[in-house]
Protein backbone atom coordinates (compact mmCIF):
# COMPACT_ATOMS: atom_id res chain seq x y z
CA UNK A 1 0.00 0.00 0.00
CA UNK A 2 1.25 3.17 -1.07
CA UNK A 3 2.52 5.53 2.30
CA UNK A 4 0.43 8.58 2.04
CA UNK A 5 2.96 11.51 3.68
CA UNK A 6 2.25 12.80 6.75
CA UNK A 7 2.12 16.72 8.03
CA UNK A 8 3.42 19.30 6.27
CA UNK A 9 6.98 20.17 5.89
CA UNK A 10 7.85 23.32 7.51
CA UNK A 11 7.76 26.57 5.31
CA UNK A 12 10.34 27.95 7.08
CA UNK A 13 13.19 27.76 4.92
CA UNK A 14 10.88 27.31 1.53
CA UNK A 15 12.87 27.58 -1.48
CA UNK A 16 16.18 27.54 0.20
CA UNK A 17 17.62 24.13 -0.28
CA UNK A 18 16.36 23.54 -3.76
CA UNK A 19 16.96 25.00 -6.81
CA UNK A 20 14.25 27.31 -8.08
CA UNK A 21 13.23 26.29 -11.54
CA UNK A 22 13.28 28.61 -14.19
CA UNK A 23 10.13 30.48 -15.15
CA UNK A 24 8.70 30.29 -18.43
CA UNK A 25 6.83 32.92 -19.59
CA UNK A 26 3.67 33.01 -21.67
CA UNK A 27 4.42 36.33 -23.89
CA UNK A 28 2.83 37.32 -26.83
CA UNK A 29 4.62 35.57 -28.78
CA UNK A 30 3.18 32.41 -27.39
CA UNK A 31 0.55 30.30 -29.74
CA UNK A 32 -1.55 29.89 -26.53
CA UNK A 33 -3.94 32.37 -27.29
CA UNK A 34 -3.37 31.79 -31.06
CA UNK A 35 -5.76 29.32 -31.96
CA UNK A 36 -5.99 28.96 -35.43
CA UNK A 37 -7.30 31.71 -38.06
CA UNK A 38 -8.21 34.28 -37.37
CA UNK A 39 -5.35 34.37 -34.61
CA UNK A 40 -2.00 34.55 -35.52
CA UNK A 41 -0.45 31.20 -37.41
CA UNK A 42 2.93 29.95 -35.53
CA UNK A 43 6.04 31.62 -37.18
CA UNK A 44 4.04 35.16 -37.85
CA UNK A 45 5.77 37.84 -36.07
CA UNK A 46 3.93 40.05 -33.76
CA UNK A 47 3.43 43.87 -33.17
CA UNK A 48 6.56 43.76 -30.87
CA UNK A 49 8.74 42.04 -33.43
CA UNK A 50 9.18 38.61 -31.46
CA UNK A 51 8.37 35.35 -33.31
CA UNK A 52 5.51 32.82 -32.86
CA UNK A 53 7.33 29.60 -32.68
CA UNK A 54 5.52 26.57 -31.69
CA UNK A 55 8.28 25.26 -30.67
CA UNK A 56 8.53 27.25 -27.51
CA UNK A 57 8.00 28.49 -24.00
CA UNK A 58 4.44 26.31 -22.96
CA UNK A 59 3.82 24.72 -26.17
CA UNK A 60 7.77 22.76 -25.85
CA UNK A 61 6.83 21.09 -22.89
CA UNK A 62 3.06 20.09 -24.01
CA UNK A 63 4.57 16.83 -25.64
CA UNK A 64 5.94 15.55 -22.05
CA UNK A 65 4.13 14.45 -18.72
CA UNK A 66 6.12 17.02 -16.82
CA UNK A 67 3.65 19.20 -14.14
CA UNK A 68 2.96 22.62 -15.02
CA UNK A 69 2.02 25.43 -12.58
CA UNK A 70 0.43 28.40 -14.45
CA UNK A 71 0.73 31.68 -12.69
CA UNK A 72 -0.35 35.19 -13.04
CA UNK A 73 -3.54 37.67 -12.22
CA UNK A 74 -7.02 36.70 -12.28
CA UNK A 75 -8.50 36.75 -15.74
CA UNK A 76 -4.56 36.06 -17.68
CA UNK A 77 -6.47 33.08 -19.49
CA UNK A 78 -5.20 30.57 -17.26
CA UNK A 79 -7.75 27.88 -18.10
CA UNK A 80 -7.55 28.57 -21.65
CA UNK A 81 -3.50 27.78 -21.41
CA UNK A 82 -4.18 24.75 -20.23
CA UNK A 83 -6.82 23.29 -22.77
CA UNK A 84 -4.07 24.39 -25.23
CA UNK A 85 -1.31 22.28 -23.75
CA UNK A 86 -3.63 19.68 -23.51
CA UNK A 87 -4.80 19.67 -27.03
CA UNK A 88 -0.55 19.71 -27.89
CA UNK A 89 0.31 16.83 -26.20
CA UNK A 90 0.25 13.14 -26.99
CA UNK A 91 -2.68 13.14 -24.28
CA UNK A 92 -4.67 15.48 -26.68
CA UNK A 93 -7.14 12.20 -27.49
CA UNK A 94 -8.23 11.46 -23.94
CA UNK A 95 -9.99 13.63 -21.58
CA UNK A 96 -9.18 17.11 -20.24
CA UNK A 97 -11.08 17.54 -16.96
CA UNK A 98 -10.87 20.70 -15.08
CA UNK A 99 -12.06 21.84 -11.53
CA UNK A 100 -11.83 25.47 -10.09
CA UNK A 101 -10.55 24.21 -5.89
CA UNK A 102 -12.36 27.54 -4.74
CA UNK A 103 -15.76 26.69 -6.54
CA UNK A 104 -16.61 23.64 -4.52
CA UNK A 105 -17.57 23.48 -0.83
CA UNK A 106 -14.48 21.85 1.32
CA UNK A 107 -16.65 19.36 2.44
CA UNK A 108 -17.19 18.18 -1.37
CA UNK A 109 -13.94 18.50 -3.01
CA UNK A 110 -12.55 15.44 -1.85
CA UNK A 111 -15.58 13.34 -3.64
CA UNK A 112 -15.62 15.78 -6.11
CA UNK A 113 -11.33 14.71 -6.66
CA UNK A 114 -11.00 11.36 -5.97
CA UNK A 115 -15.02 9.79 -5.71
CA UNK A 116 -16.57 7.25 -3.25
CA UNK A 117 -17.54 3.85 -2.93
CA UNK A 118 -21.32 3.22 -2.56
CA UNK A 119 -22.51 3.66 1.07
CA UNK A 120 -18.99 5.78 1.84
CA UNK A 121 -21.29 8.35 3.47
CA UNK A 122 -24.74 9.32 4.27
CA UNK A 123 -26.62 10.46 1.32
CA UNK A 124 -23.87 9.24 -1.12
CA UNK A 125 -25.06 7.61 -4.58
CA UNK A 126 -25.74 3.79 -4.17
CA UNK A 127 -23.49 3.35 -7.02
CA UNK A 128 -21.12 5.30 -5.98
CA UNK A 129 -19.49 7.76 -7.94
CA UNK A 130 -15.68 8.47 -10.01
CA UNK A 131 -13.91 11.40 -9.20
CA UNK A 132 -12.22 13.49 -11.37
CA UNK A 133 -8.37 11.90 -11.49
CA UNK A 134 -10.90 8.40 -12.52
CA UNK A 135 -12.63 10.14 -14.95
CA UNK A 136 -9.06 12.05 -16.48
CA UNK A 137 -7.45 8.43 -16.39
CA UNK A 138 -5.05 8.89 -19.36
CA UNK A 139 -5.60 12.57 -20.19
CA UNK A 140 -4.95 15.90 -18.36
CA UNK A 141 -6.60 17.27 -15.22
CA UNK A 142 -6.54 20.96 -14.01
CA UNK A 143 -6.63 22.07 -10.94
CA UNK A 144 -7.64 25.68 -10.78
CA UNK A 145 -6.91 27.81 -7.69
CA UNK A 146 -4.65 25.24 -6.57
CA UNK A 147 -4.31 27.38 -3.35
CA UNK A 148 -7.77 26.74 -2.03
CA UNK A 149 -7.04 22.89 -1.36
CA UNK A 150 -7.53 22.46 2.22
CA UNK A 151 -3.66 20.98 3.59
CA UNK A 152 -5.36 17.02 4.82
CA UNK A 153 -6.22 17.05 0.51
CA UNK A 154 -2.91 18.48 -0.12
CA UNK A 155 -1.72 15.36 1.30
CA UNK A 156 -3.59 13.28 -0.31
CA UNK A 157 -2.86 15.28 -3.58
CA UNK A 158 1.10 14.49 -3.29
CA UNK A 159 0.52 11.01 -2.40
CA UNK A 160 -1.44 10.90 -6.10
CA UNK A 161 1.55 12.88 -7.74
CA UNK A 162 4.13 10.69 -5.99
CA UNK A 163 2.37 7.22 -6.53
CA UNK A 164 0.27 7.88 -9.35
CA UNK A 165 -2.62 6.48 -7.12
CA UNK A 166 -5.44 6.66 -4.87
CA UNK A 167 -7.78 5.70 -2.38
CA UNK A 168 -11.62 6.76 -2.79
CA UNK A 169 -13.73 7.72 -0.07
CA UNK A 170 -15.03 4.86 1.69
CA UNK A 171 -12.81 2.80 -0.03
CA UNK A 172 -10.19 -0.20 0.45
CA UNK A 173 -7.95 -1.31 -2.59
CA UNK A 174 -5.99 1.45 -4.07
CA UNK A 175 -6.47 2.63 -7.63
CA UNK A 176 -3.92 3.46 -10.58
CA UNK A 177 -4.50 6.47 -12.40
CA UNK A 178 -2.09 8.12 -15.37
CA UNK A 179 -2.79 11.87 -15.63
CA UNK A 180 -0.66 14.77 -16.37
CA UNK A 181 -1.33 17.33 -13.99
CA UNK A 182 -1.84 21.37 -15.12
CA UNK A 183 -2.21 23.61 -11.79
CA UNK A 184 -2.87 27.30 -11.92
CA UNK A 185 -2.93 29.49 -9.14
CA UNK A 186 -3.43 33.80 -9.27
CA UNK A 187 -1.38 33.92 -5.68
CA UNK A 188 2.28 33.93 -4.80
CA UNK A 189 2.40 30.12 -4.39
CA UNK A 190 6.03 30.56 -2.46
CA UNK A 191 4.53 33.03 -0.09
CA UNK A 192 1.51 30.50 0.59
CA UNK A 193 4.21 28.03 1.55
CA UNK A 194 6.01 30.40 4.06
CA UNK A 195 2.63 31.07 5.76
CA UNK A 196 2.14 27.72 6.21
CA UNK A 197 -1.16 27.79 4.21
CA UNK A 198 0.41 25.27 1.70
CA UNK A 199 2.63 21.83 1.56
CA UNK A 200 6.11 22.93 0.50
CA UNK A 201 6.92 19.15 -0.67
CA UNK A 202 3.56 19.58 -2.86
CA UNK A 203 4.73 23.16 -3.89
CA UNK A 204 7.86 21.41 -5.42
CA UNK A 205 6.25 18.81 -6.94
CA UNK A 206 3.52 21.21 -8.64
CA UNK A 207 6.52 23.58 -9.71
CA UNK A 208 8.29 21.68 -12.03
CA UNK A 209 7.87 23.46 -14.84
CA UNK A 210 6.72 26.92 -14.01
CA UNK A 211 4.66 29.25 -16.16
CA UNK A 212 3.94 32.76 -15.41
CA UNK A 213 1.21 34.81 -18.25
CA UNK A 214 1.62 38.21 -18.15
CA UNK A 215 -1.03 40.58 -17.44
CA UNK A 216 -2.41 42.28 -20.67
CA UNK A 217 -1.51 46.01 -20.07
CA UNK A 218 2.34 44.24 -20.78
CA UNK A 219 1.65 42.68 -24.00
CA UNK A 220 -0.55 45.13 -25.74
CA UNK A 221 -0.06 44.11 -28.90
CA UNK A 222 -2.23 41.00 -28.58
CA UNK A 223 -5.06 43.29 -27.79
CA UNK A 224 -6.29 43.71 -31.53
CA UNK A 225 -6.15 39.98 -32.16
CA UNK A 226 -7.99 39.27 -29.19
CA UNK A 227 -10.40 41.69 -30.31
CA UNK A 228 -10.44 40.06 -33.97
CA UNK A 229 -11.37 36.60 -31.96
CA UNK A 230 -14.00 37.46 -29.68
CA UNK A 231 -15.60 39.50 -32.46
CA UNK A 232 -15.81 36.75 -34.57
CA UNK A 233 -17.11 34.20 -31.81
CA UNK A 234 -19.87 36.41 -30.53
CA UNK A 235 -20.64 37.08 -33.86
CA UNK A 236 -21.20 33.21 -34.94
CA UNK A 237 -22.94 32.74 -31.53
CA UNK A 238 -25.57 35.31 -31.97
CA UNK A 239 -25.81 35.33 -35.56
CA UNK A 240 -24.86 38.80 -36.11
CA UNK A 241 -22.27 40.79 -38.67
CA UNK A 242 -20.62 43.58 -35.81
CA UNK A 243 -16.98 45.04 -36.25
CA UNK A 244 -14.97 47.22 -34.01
CA UNK A 245 -14.00 50.70 -36.00
CA UNK A 246 -9.96 50.59 -36.65
CA UNK A 247 -9.87 53.95 -34.46
CA UNK A 248 -11.80 52.11 -31.58
CA UNK A 249 -9.51 48.98 -31.68
CA UNK A 250 -6.52 52.06 -31.11
CA UNK A 251 -8.10 53.50 -27.90
CA UNK A 252 -8.81 50.20 -26.52
CA UNK A 253 -5.05 49.30 -26.56
CA UNK A 254 -4.74 51.81 -24.16
CA UNK A 255 -7.15 50.87 -21.87
CA UNK A 256 -5.73 49.28 -18.58
CA UNK A 257 -7.86 46.34 -18.74
CA UNK A 258 -7.64 45.60 -15.00
CA UNK A 259 -10.07 42.14 -15.41
CA UNK A 260 -7.58 41.26 -18.74
CA UNK A 261 -8.57 38.99 -21.19
CA UNK A 262 -11.67 38.07 -19.19
CA UNK A 263 -12.83 41.61 -19.20
CA UNK A 264 -11.48 42.37 -22.53
CA UNK A 265 -13.73 39.73 -23.47
CA UNK A 266 -16.92 40.92 -21.45
CA UNK A 267 -16.90 44.07 -23.18
CA UNK A 268 -16.53 42.79 -26.08
CA UNK A 269 -19.40 40.14 -26.06
CA UNK A 270 -21.90 43.42 -24.60
CA UNK A 271 -21.29 45.51 -27.99
CA UNK A 272 -21.91 42.95 -30.51
CA UNK A 273 -25.24 42.07 -28.05
CA UNK A 274 -26.29 45.85 -27.34
CA UNK A 275 -24.94 48.15 -30.13
CA UNK A 276 -27.66 48.39 -33.22
CA UNK A 277 -25.04 49.42 -35.76
CA UNK A 278 -22.67 47.08 -37.58
CA UNK A 279 -19.90 49.10 -37.16
CA UNK A 280 -18.88 49.63 -33.28
CA UNK A 281 -17.33 53.04 -32.66
CA UNK A 282 -17.66 53.45 -29.04
CA UNK A 283 -17.71 51.29 -25.91
CA UNK A 284 -21.21 53.48 -24.85
CA UNK A 285 -21.76 55.39 -21.44
CA UNK A 286 -22.78 52.08 -19.78
CA UNK A 287 -18.81 50.70 -20.17
CA UNK A 288 -16.06 51.97 -17.12
CA UNK A 289 -13.82 52.47 -19.01
CA UNK A 290 -15.14 55.73 -21.61
CA UNK A 291 -13.86 58.23 -19.67
CA UNK A 292 -10.58 56.96 -20.54
CA UNK A 293 -11.38 56.18 -23.80
CA UNK A 294 -12.91 59.63 -25.36
CA UNK A 295 -11.03 61.36 -22.94
CA UNK A 296 -10.94 62.73 -19.69
CA UNK A 297 -10.10 66.10 -19.52
CA UNK A 298 -13.48 67.17 -21.72
CA UNK A 299 -15.98 68.94 -20.32
CA UNK A 300 -19.74 66.65 -19.26
CA UNK A 301 -20.99 69.08 -22.24
CA UNK A 302 -18.18 67.63 -24.68
CA UNK A 303 -19.17 63.91 -24.09
CA UNK A 304 -22.32 63.99 -24.19
CA UNK A 305 -22.25 66.12 -27.05
CA UNK A 306 -19.59 63.10 -28.37
CA UNK A 307 -22.33 60.58 -27.20
CA UNK A 308 -24.98 61.86 -29.02
CA UNK A 309 -23.13 62.26 -32.52
CA UNK A 310 -21.90 58.66 -32.11
CA UNK A 311 -25.74 57.54 -32.46
CA UNK A 312 -26.64 60.03 -34.76
CA UNK A 313 -23.78 58.65 -37.15
CA UNK A 314 -24.99 54.64 -36.16
CA UNK A 315 -28.66 55.77 -37.28
CA UNK A 316 -27.82 57.85 -40.42
CA UNK A 317 -26.00 54.25 -41.57
CA UNK A 318 -29.16 52.36 -40.52
CA UNK A 319 -32.25 54.10 -41.02
CA UNK A 320 -31.11 56.16 -43.80
CA UNK A 321 -34.08 59.09 -43.02
CA UNK A 322 -34.76 61.53 -40.34
CA UNK A 323 -38.12 60.41 -40.24
CA UNK A 324 -37.10 56.72 -39.25
CA UNK A 325 -34.38 58.14 -36.97
CA UNK A 326 -36.81 60.25 -35.74
CA UNK A 327 -39.34 57.64 -34.92
CA UNK A 328 -36.93 55.52 -33.45
CA UNK A 329 -35.30 57.40 -30.68
CA UNK A 330 -38.93 59.03 -29.40
CA UNK A 331 -38.28 62.56 -31.14
CA UNK A 332 -39.56 65.29 -33.89
CA UNK A 333 -38.53 65.11 -37.42
CA UNK A 334 -37.40 68.33 -37.31
CA UNK A 335 -35.67 68.15 -33.95
CA UNK A 336 -32.99 64.97 -35.66
CA UNK A 337 -32.91 67.57 -39.08
CA UNK A 338 -31.63 70.41 -36.99
CA UNK A 339 -29.34 68.03 -34.95
CA UNK A 340 -28.23 66.15 -37.82
CA UNK A 341 -27.31 69.49 -40.01
CA UNK A 342 -25.17 70.99 -36.79
CA UNK A 343 -23.69 67.14 -36.68
CA UNK A 344 -22.71 67.36 -40.35
CA UNK A 345 -21.56 71.68 -40.31
CA UNK A 346 -18.96 70.55 -37.40
CA UNK A 347 -17.69 67.26 -38.14
CA UNK A 348 -17.59 68.55 -41.83
CA UNK A 349 -19.40 65.45 -43.03
CA UNK A 350 -20.77 65.60 -46.66
CA UNK A 351 -24.44 64.67 -47.72
CA UNK A 352 -24.64 60.93 -48.88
Amino acid sequence: MAREPTGPISPTRAGSRHQRPRTLTASCSEPYLRPRSPLREPGERSAAGDEAASGTGPIRVAGTDSTILLTGESGVGKSLLAKVIHRASERKQKPFMQINCAAIPESLLEAELFGYESGAFTGADRKGKAGLFEQADGGTIFLDEITEIPLHLQSKLLGVIQDKAFHKIGGRGEQSVDVRIIAATNRDLGAQVTLGRFREDLYYRLNVVPVQIPPLRERREDIPLLIRYFTDHYNRRYNSYKRFSESLIEKMMSLPWKGNIRELENVIERMIVTSTASEINSLGLNCRHTALEIGESKTLVDLLQEYEDTLLMQALKEYRTTRKIAKHYGMSQPTVARKIKSLRQRRQIERP
